[in-house]
């Protein structure tokens, strides 16, 4: 082999790698092989260090970059190839896709058009009204950017956890996405164009100061009939016993319900799952692969929400967990108050592989979520040992309802107060319509601050110490 031969060898030995993304399981499916590499590739390729999203690149720089059509060449979208072409300056990877072609957001149906980004790492948004730009190769994440209008503006703000987005693509394929948080990103925040987990990004183009833009999150809703039929299968458990998926090993240890609580809107409460977590395989996990969705009777799906999880007795579940070692964590979910639902399913699902663990989650609906509580006194005793508390409760449903020991609780501090004494005494019935006054002594908590809590009512006690 003479030396100009082996000189252009490594450019001969070129690999390509073409991940289809037809179906929607096969999005989660190429996140192994493709994920990583597309983070690295359009995170450099769009933001570049001193440019932000919308700036253009400097010269001379050598970070790989996504291979994108030149000056006076037509859109390869136009021309109907149907791939995206990453060069690292060794290897080539060729990932197939299907680019979105229409959105619906809240019944608000928009036109999807293409966005190339320039060579200089520029992303420019020109889409006019009725129109959003789709970042060209964002696959796994699809990154979609919305006119600088009131009307979008008001249009994400109205966005809330548990909301549906439906993305079209050219094949005609429909992926629904569940819309998990909300929040102000600088403009130079490279973590928008991760590739690394099935979701969809929607940024308002618009400036609401200090170059902060409006951004909204879904997760990818993986249609239940495709997450059945994976390789791993369903194991169905309940509140107690293990499950296992893959390398994972999950244990539901308790549920909580909390009322007016600070993080959910009007109408909405907290349910916590606290859980504890066994990585029994040989490497380190990554808990950002696992999905933790709340299902109710009539299918709703409640995803994940942050600050309803801080609420629980465990911290979030994020980062790694190495081998052989294990977490307890929370989960918590913004439901409706009103929620009639005579059971709860929560899912655990992993987004890189089929199967799930579906564990029957225990839920207070029905005649007892039809209650008015009102807390008129708390009094320290004399003494100093006891709390008195007294109010009165209101069945509102049209069925008798029955209080007992377990419906009331005083905590504080992590911590569980005794019941003293009642009045009346336990179970209290109370028939359709009809209040019923009452009065409790607890033991008097060793902290300032505890919560009381009765049904699935609560009230925050204040100056017990």
């Amino acid at each position: 082999m003479s030396d100009d031969e082996r000189q252009n060898e490594p450019a001969n030995d070129s690999r390509s790698l073409t991940i289809p993304l037809e179906p929607p399981m096969l999005i989660a499916i190429g996140i192994a092989a493709a994920g990583l590499l597309l983070m690295c590739f359009l995170g450099t390729m769009l933001i570049r260090e001193g440019n932000g999203l919308f700036g253009g690149g400097s010269e001379g720089d050598d970070t790989p970059q996504a291979t994108q059509p030149a000056e006076g060449e037509e859109d390869p979208l136009a021309q109907g190839e149907n791939a995206i072409i990453l060069f690292d300056g060794v290897n080539t990877l060729s990932v197939d896709l299907d680019p979105p072609t229409s959105i619906l957001i809240s019944e608000n149906p928009f036109t999807v058009t293409t966005q190339l980004v320039s060579q200089d790492g520029a992303w420019n948004p020109s889409s006019s009204d009725g129109e959003v730009e789709w970042v060209y190769g964002t696959i796994v994440n699809y990154v979609i950017g919305l006119p600088d209008t009131n009307v979008n503006e008001a249009l994400l703000e109205s966005l809330s956890p548990g909301d549906r987005l439906q993305l079209t693509t050219r094949n005609g394929d429909n992926r629904e996405f569940v819309v998990t948080g909300r929040e102000l990103s600088t403009a130079s925040n490279e973590e928008l164009f991760g590739q690394n987990r099935p979701q969809i990004t929607l940024i308002w183009l618009g400036d609401k100061g200090n170059s902060q833009r409006l951004v909204v999150f879904g997760d990818f809703v993986l249609p239940e009939a495709q997450a059945d039929s994976g390789v791993q299968g369903r194991a169905s458990v309940e509140i107690g016993e293990v499950a296992q998926l893959a390398e994972v090993s999950v244990t539901a240890l308790q549920t909580a319900q909390v009322v007016n609580s600070p993080s959910t809107p009007p109408g909405f409460m907290v349910f916590l799952i606290d859980f504890e977590l066994q990585n029994v395989g040989s490497q380190a996990l990554d808990t950002g692969l696992l999905r933790f969705v709340l299902l109710d009777e009539a299918g709703n799906q409640y995803p994940l929400n942050t600050a309803a999880s801080q609420e629980g007795n465990f911290p979030i579940l994020t980062g790694n967990i190495e081998s052989g070692t294990g977490r307890e964590a929370s989960a918590g979910y913004q439901i409706p108050t009103n929620l009639q639902s005579g059971n709860l399913r929560w899912v655990i699902s992993r987004v890189d592989m089929g199967g799930q663990i579906d564990v029957s989650v225990p839920f207070t609906s029905g005649a007892s979520q039809n209650i008015e509580v009102s807390l008129q006194q708390a009094n320290v005793s004399s003494d100093g040992t006891s709390l008195l508390l007294s109010g009165q409760v209101t069945n509102l449903s049209d069925q008798p309802l029955s209080i007992t020991e377990t419906d009331l609780a005083l905590e504080g501090g992590g911590s569980i107060y005794l019941v003293f004494s009642t009045n009346p005494g336990f179970p209290w019935t109370i028939d359709p319509g009809q209040p019923l006054p009452f009065a409790v002594t607890f033991q008097r908590p060793a902290t300032p601050t505890a919560v009381f809590t009765l049904k699935n009512r609560s009230f925050e006690l204040s100056g017990l110490r």
